[in-house]
């Protein structure tokens, strides 16, 4: 059956597949951007501008699930780490990333399992948290570290490189509290350690602060130079509370 066009349509068609014909790689990459920049934007919206980033990585799983009305462990370490975190990015709203991270080391594991026959180990959590623990050791805004001796050992160097900054210099003159090396504080010698969820923590969890690496400063100066002035402020008030 022959199909019925009018002039119109068939002047409409061809301008369409002219256009398309000439045109059709930028209109492909010109849609792509659009939706590049839409997904970035709402992504941008989305983001939480934190004011701090704090991390915990060691053998004790801190659970984010509450029992009978009380809040979970996440929820009371969050609490008290804003006790001593500011508003940095003024919006009126103090906001902490907390990365808790399991990884224990294999004397851990064995002594967990010794405890607790019957845990269930995912492993393959264990295998994904030890990978952000590296990755935020080489590059990332956490600067203020919670860890295990074991995890302390493993990272105080990385390809020759001193990780975590000396701590005598934010202890007040009155406080004693005692010193695992220079770079590292037992968190049970500080005040802060009698706070909610951060006294769940092992007694020998260590404080450390992270130095900022050069890939960082190489690349986001700016902003690795404002996040550490900030975990400096940070890890004062835990040391000196």
């Amino acid at each position: 059956m022959e199909e019925n066009y009018t002039s119109s349509d068939m002047k409409f068609r061809e301008k369409v597949e002219n256009f398309w014909y000439h045109y059709k790689w930028h209109t492909i990459i010109a849609i792509f951007l659009i939706i590049a920049v839409t997904v970035s934007t709402l992504q941008m919206c989305a983001k939480v501008d934190f004011d701090t980033y704090i991390m915990y990585a060691g053998a004790e799983e801190i659970d984010r699930k509450s029992e009978d009305g009380d809040v979970s462990e996440y929820t009371a370490v969050l609490s008290s780490l804003k006790r001593v975190v500011s508003d940095y990015n003024e919006d009126k709203e103090i906001t902490v990333s907390f990365k808790n991270l399991f990884v224990p080391s294999e004397e851990e594991l064995e002594q967990i399992l010794a405890e607790f026959p019957n845990a269930q180990i995912n492993y393959s959590l264990l295998e994904e948290d030890n990978r952000i623990l590296l990755e935020n050791m080489r590059y990332s805004d956490y600067y203020i570290c919670f860890i295990s001796k074991s995890v302390y050992e493993k990272y105080k160097t990385m390809d020759g490189v001193e990780i975590f900054a000396p701590l005598s210099q934010y202890v007040g003159a009155d406080n004693v509290p005692e010193y695992y090396s220079e770079s590292a504080i037992l968190l049970s010698s500080v005040g802060f350690y009698s706070l909610p969820g951060i006294s769940d923590l092992p007694a020998d969890t260590l404080i450390c602060l992270r130095r900022v690496s050069a890939f960082a400063s190489k690349t986001n100066g700016k902003r690795a130079k404002s996040e550490f002035k900030n975990a400096e402020e940070i890890i004062t008030k835990i040391l000196n509370y």
